[in-house]
């Protein structure tokens, strides 16, 4: 059978935590819900009634199975006033047992159960803390109250001591349990803070004066530590200066040193009181100007306040009617009927107007920026939308309204009127006559606003963009640099290089090229002077500059390190020559390869020179021979002894570098043969394999013990493409 601890919904015990009372019964937490819709009632109380057959329901649920009429199983607790001293601590109600909640002895109305602090409904037992004061908080609020017992954490100074048992700040006893002692004094540990800023102090952080005072580290400086203070544009310690003293601050009053002084034409300031008078904003030297009535403002400021962004000063819009005009006079405002001047006068085809004046009767809405939008009606002009609600409104009354819309046209038909030929006022356009409200001024004649346009582009102008043409029509800038302006020209690449194009008259060329030397290009050596294109090395082919030659008999021109090589004695020529070189290349005085000649025919005459040509200085081509000192390229003369794979045999019987050839004789073509080696032939079995001629060490390509090759000879034998002794293949019949 269910007890009386019993819920009766679940008929399961009931304990103190989570006991739930109503009017009739109890139930568990859970348990305390609306029977008709099971709505959950423990964080409502409000809500909660109790229906004819002792159940609780919702407000709701209650109203739609009972009836409207039914009262809540809660009143208000405070009506019934409890006698014996046992009622509610909050609100000394008689609390009933249906109402009832138990905590520490004391009874309280399940209404009244509440956060102190926060007044938040305390429905869970187990989250209701009790303070020192007796009174419950919840979770949240219960950490922020003071957690000393009443009695003891209030005043300390209410029980006073004697002169030297007391607390110097509040004068109380200082008992052993709070006792925070100093050299000279003792406190209370509530009252241990600095004397100046009030910051709670320990032991580790107190500073003590000779009189016993304490305070923290930061007051303790700033009061007494001396040595190392620095004053400097400190406020609060300024000098007072005297009433009419010529160095005080205008802003503060006190003395100002030369330190921090900044002058201003009213008279001097600190640093610190150098600010703006509108914005307060900090200003230097640089960046302050002096305002009327001693004050300074920044650069913003003063020209909104004093500058040219300022607020007009005028008495309001000008009133143009003070200027009478006479009658019949053609420069008379229609609107004002004020005199016109040239600078104001703004003409339309309803007249000419004052430029405020030219603005609806109706709305006073300026048209002169749209005069294609106004209208005249009966002599007044109007905007488009005042004429169409008038003539609406009297269309509407009966009157006849046609033909009283007339537009103001600034953009007309310019040929209606045509000029006749010869009038200056003709336009060059449309031909047709030019009147002042549309002229355009220019050099090639008056043009219509309509008309001054680019002739190119068609692009509108004005005279900020517009240039008379030599023939005699207008152009914008961009149309008239690129028909007029100077124009780039465009050189052919190819021609750029070739400098033997033109021919000195008095033999006085370049020696390499045979061209004429101009200045922009000179290169001067001994007795001579070179282009900068043909000032190159004889034997390296490096390019060289007048102070980087070095000149031979001969007239050829060298780089230092292939001087040294070819003309230096026998000793270490230098970081430039790469190689120590010893007597047997010292090099006799030049002599003349040409000096001994040979009779016309011979198979040893020097191609260039007519000069026998000797074994030791024989370079062999497949049709002629060359000294060595003579082989070189006929057009550029540069030296062809250590390339011999770029000296091309042309078909004019010379042999040219490889750029020269193909400047002369051009890509397409193909030299007849390189240096050909087949002249000399083999005597041993050590000849080359394809030409039979003899291979000297310098030019060796050795295959196997009995195959030999030149370095130019050393190709493929179907494809004839140049082989590396590291990527080839031996065929059948030893042919690589």
């Amino acid at each position: 059978m269910p007890g009386d601890d019993c819920c009766i919904r679940c008929d399961g015990k009931i304990f103190e935590a989570e006991r739930y009372r109503s009017k009739t019964a109890l139930y568990h937490k859970k348990c305390f819900n609306c029977k008709e819709c099971s709505k959950s009632l423990e964080s409502t109380l409000a809500d909660i009634t109790t229906g004819p057959d002792c159940e609780i329901y919702c407000k709701k649920c209650n109203r739609e199975k009972f009836g409207a009429n039914r009262t809540t199983a809660y009143a208000d607790p405070k009506t019934i006033i409890a006698i014996d001293g046992e009622g509610c601590p909050r609100c000394n109600g008689k609390v009933f047992t249906a109402e009832q909640v138990v905590e520490k002895g004391r009874n309280f109305h399940i209404s009244c159960f509440t956060c102190k602090s926060c007044t938040k409904p305390l429905n869970d037992k187990l989250q209701v803390h009790i303070g020192f004061d007796e009174e419950v908080y919840c979770k949240n609020c219960y950490p922020k109250i003071q957690h000393t017992p009443t009695g003891l954490g209030g005043d300390p100074g209410k029980i006073k001591g004697e002169e030297n048992e007391s607390c110097p700040r509040c004068e109380g006893k200082v008992f052993e349990n709070e006792k925070m002692r100093t050299k000279k004094r003792l406190f209370h540990k509530q009252c241990f803070n600095c004397r100046q800023c009030s910051h709670p102090l320990n032991y580790n952080t107190m500073n003590c004066d000779k009189d016993g005072e304490i305070f923290c580290k930061t007051c303790y400086l700033n009061i007494y530590f001396t040595s190392g203070k620095n004053f400097y544009m400190d406020s609060s310690r300024k000098t007072p200066a005297r009433e009419g003293d010529p160095e005080a601050c205008l802003k503060c009053k006190s003395k100002v040193f030369q330190a921090e002084k900044v002058m201003s034409k009213s008279g001097p300031y600190h640093m610190s009181c150098l600010s703006c008078n509108s914005c307060n904003r900090l200003l230097d030297s640089s960046s302050f100007f002096d305002g009327p009535g001693k004050t300074v403002y920044c650069k913003n400021c003063y020209a909104t306040t004093h500058g040219h962004r300022s607020r007009s000063k005028s008495r309001g819009p000008i009133d143009y009617s003070q200027f009478q005009a006479e009658e019949n006079d053609p420069d008379q405002c229609k609107g004002c009927q004020g005199k016109i001047f040239g600078a104001e006068k703004f003409s339309t085809c309803f007249g000419s107007f004052h430029l405020p004046c030219f603005k609806c009767n109706k709305c006073n809405s300026s048209l002169h920026l749209s005069p294609d939008s106004a209208c005249n009606r009966n002599g007044k002009i109007m905007c488009k939308q005042c004429f169409s609600k008038e003539r609406s409104q009297s269309r509407k009354a009966g009157n006849d309204e046609e033909g009283y819309l007339i537009y103001a046209k600034s953009v007309a038909d310019s040929h209606a009127i045509p000029a006749q030929e010869g009038d200056p006022d003709r336009c060059p356009r449309c031909t047709g006559k030019v009147f002042d409200a549309e002229r355009m001024s220019m050099k090639s004649g008056q043009y219509h606003k309509k008309c001054f346009s680019c002739f190119e582009c068609k692009r509108p102008l004005d005279y900020t963009l517009a240039t008379d043409s030599p023939h005699n029509e207008v152009y914008c800038r961009s149309c008239y640099t690129k028909c007029f302006g100077p124009q780039t020209l465009i050189l052919d690449d190819d021609m750029r290089h070739k400098t033997d194009i033109i021919k000195p008259t008095d033999g006085s060329g370049c020696p390499r090229c045979g061209g004429a030397v101009f200045e922009a290009e000179r290169v001067i050596a001994k007795g001579t002077s070179y282009h900068k294109k043909c000032a190159r090395c004889f034997t390296c082919n490096c390019m060289l500059n007048s102070l980087t030659l070095c000149d031979v008999q001969d007239g050829s021109i060298y780089c230092n390190g292939c001087y040294g090589r070819k003309f230096g004695g026998a000793s270490y020529r230098g970081a430039q020559t790469q190689n120590w070189v010893d007597g047997s290349n010292v090099k006799p005085d030049w002599v003349n390869p040409g000096t001994i000649k040979c009779e016309p025919g011979d198979p040893d005459g020097c191609k260039k020179c007519q000069g026998k040509v000797y074994d030791l200085e024989r370079v062999a081509c497949k049709k002629s021979v060359w000294h060595k000192a003579c082989f070189n390229c006929n057009s550029c003369r540069t030296s062809l002894n250590s390339t011999l794979v770029m000296a091309y045999e042309a078909p004019d019987d010379q042999v040219y570098c490889k750029s020269c050839y193909r400047d002369r004789f051009g890509e397409g073509s193909t030299p007849l043969t390189y240096t050909d080696v087949t002249q000399i032939k083999q005597v041993t079995e050590d000849g080359c394999v394809r030409c039979s001629g003899v291979v000297f060490e310098a030019e060796k390509v050795k295959v196997s013990d009995r195959q030999w090759f030149h370095k130019s000879c050393f190709s493929c034998k179907q494809c004839k493409g140049n082989l590396d002794i590291l990527k080839l293949s031996i065929g059948p019949e030893g042919e690589v």
